[in-house]
């Protein structure tokens, strides 16, 4: 299994914190927000993690470097158009493997152990009180029927936290393709919500 992490974002909301060093290097509580993503996935023992870098990205590639001992590939985002570009970036240098990601800002307390063997193809969500703000899942029969990008009329309140897991990843690898090559945007960004959106038009079942 290979993990891919995006962690090319500037912080903008973060500033003035961000101006000397990235959001994944912010200390919180005594760690970087990096090692509460790193600690964990490194009990998975994964064959491979690969970072998406922009902005001050050598500061986290030092980083992971003289902390971390797994296999670690940096690839440099060279246009911030979105996750789902992020991700795109990613996977057109990988070859066809079960993958994990994790978004670079996300700090997840739970088993990823068990979270990579309860499925195929799944999605960690939580509930919030305002879905508008968040991509939101449609569940029917505890699968997800539908996705949405901060909807403006939400069909529920389960978000999707920045947490996925997929058996295969040339499927997510052809539908972020059909997206830039459609010019397709939402909000002015390509996204993983349309793009796995998609896989569940096709026939995917996400849990």
């Amino acid at each position: 299994m290979k993990v891919i992490i995006p962690v090319a974002g500037i912080g903008t909301r973060l500033k003035p914190h961000t101006l000397t060093q990235p959001k994944p290097l912010l200390q919180i509580g005594g760690k970087t927000i990096i090692d509460y993503l790193l600690e964990p996935i490194t009990r998975l023992k994964p064959d491979e993690v690969v970072f998406v870098i922009g902005y001050k990205g050598d500061m986290i590639k030092d980083y992971v470097r003289r902390n971390y001992g797994f296999r670690a590939t940096f690839i440099h985002q060279d246009k911030l158009l979105g996750l789902g570009y992020a991700l795109h970036v990613a996977l057109s240098t990988l070859t066809e493997s079960p993958v994990l990601i994790l978004l670079g800002d996300t700090v997840v307390e739970g088993d990823l152990k068990k979270f990579v063997t309860a499925g195929d193809y799944t999605l960690g969500l939580h509930p919030v009180e305002d879905p508008q703000r968040f991509g939101i899942a449609e569940i029917k029969r505890n699968v997800v029927v539908g996705l949405e990008e901060k909807p403006k009329k939400p069909r529920g309140n389960l978000a999707l936290i920045g947490l996925y897991y997929l058996s295969e990843s040339g499927l997510l690898r052809r539908e972020l393709q059909q997206l830039i090559d459609s010019g397709k945007k939402t909000r002015g960004e390509i996204q993983l919500t349309d793009a796995l959106a998609g896989m569940i038009k096709s026939g995917v079942e996400f849990t």
